[in-house]
């Protein structure tokens, strides 16, 4: 009867098994690619400081992914031109997700555009190169909310036309 017992508990205790979280720090060469999704069946790769642009590639299944890596991608991506950063976006499993801003080449403010799931989805503004807001637009799942977009000239005046928003920054679009 005692070896059954022993055999019982030996297959219970392996059976059930047990957990333990650890906790990494930011500077722990595991930290730079944890693993992370809601659905355990699907991996994402996790860049804790973000990446350069030219590091991830957008393949078939409509997903960005690490260049060389099986795991759709989550983390900051940023874009460099020139040695300055002009573009970060932020992706969750390979879609874009969060706010994604760029800047013009004299580093003001180019764009703040919000996306979700892969999709613009919430208010996107754009600006002229002198700072002022040129554009803003609501956006639902992927399209603009109907009678949402709205523009403003270089001097900060709101127009009632993309034409008009660039008339007094670059003259007259029509000869």
């Amino acid at each position: 009867m005692k070896p059954l017992l022993v055999i019982a508990v030996t297959i219970l205790v392996v059976g059930c098994g047990f957990t333990r979280e650890t906790e990494l720090s930011t500077e722990h060469p595991l930290s730079k690619a944890l693993v992370s999704s809601a659905n355990p069946a699907t991996e994402t790769l996790l860049e804790l400081d973000g990446v350069n642009r030219d590091k991830i590639e957008y393949r078939l299944d409509n997903l960005y992914y690490l260049k060389s890596s099986g795991a759709p991608y989550t983390g900051k991506v940023f874009e460099e031109w020139s040695g300055q950063q002009r573009v970060e976006t932020n992706y969750i499993e390979g879609k874009l997700d969060g706010l994604s801003e760029s800047w013009h080449e004299n580093g003001k403010k180019a764009s703040e555009v919000n996306y979700k799931d892969g999709k613009q989805d919430g208010l996107s503004l754009e600006f002229h190169e002198n700072g002022q807001k040129w554009r803003e637009v609501n956006y639902k799942d992927g399209n603009p909310v109907e009678g949402s977009e709205k523009f403003w000239n270089n001097k900060g005046e709101h127009v009632d036309s993309i034409k008009e928003s660039f008339k007094k920054l670059r003259g007259s679009l029509t000869p």
